[in-house]
């Protein structure tokens, strides 16, 4: 809610209002927790913005529903990895230390905790921990790589 507080009140004094509202929106639904994750996909996924951003944030939002189908975020996290990988390439600092973490520590805990969904877990554990060993420019894609051989498709 913090970080929602924050866009209203850079949206109240920027000239792109519009924008900042559907940010804060966005933010307070992962707060809030009263719509599912296919439900948010397709509100924030037909969304317009410069460079996609809104709708890969209202998508990452989707994700971070309770209960969100780990086969939705898989496909959530495919759909936008190019786009956000192209986003933070002039930053690859945020890329390393933002993305990455968040890729990996996502997929490393459903593999820990939901590991009935996945074919073989302690496998796919392996493919994630041996991602981080790649070079940086690789690392996403090994992650997803490794969950895509891994989950199961029910």
């Amino acid at each position: 809610m913090e970080i929602a507080e924050m866009c209203r009140e850079i949206g109240a004094t920027w000239g792109t209002q519009t924008f900042w509202t559907t940010v804060t929106e966005i933010f307070e639904q992962v707060y809030l927790q009263q719509s599912t994750c296919a439900d948010l996909i397709s509100q924030y996924q037909p969304l317009s913005s410069p460079d996609k951003i809104l709708p890969i944030i209202g998508l990452v939002a989707a994700t971070l529903q309770q209960n969100a189908p780990l086969i939705e975020v898989f496909r959530v996290h495919i759909s936008i990895f190019e786009d956000v990988y192209r986003l933070t390439n002039s930053q690859p600092a945020v890329y390393r230390r933002i993305i990455l973490p968040y890729l990996f520590n996502y997929w490393k805990r459903a593999v820990e905790q939901l590991g009935f969904r996945f074919d073989d877990a302690e496998r796919t554990a392996q493919l994630l921990y041996s991602s981080r060993e790649l070079p940086l420019n690789q690392q996403g894609q090994a992650i997803l790589a490794a969950v895509r051989n891994g989950l199961k498709r029910y």
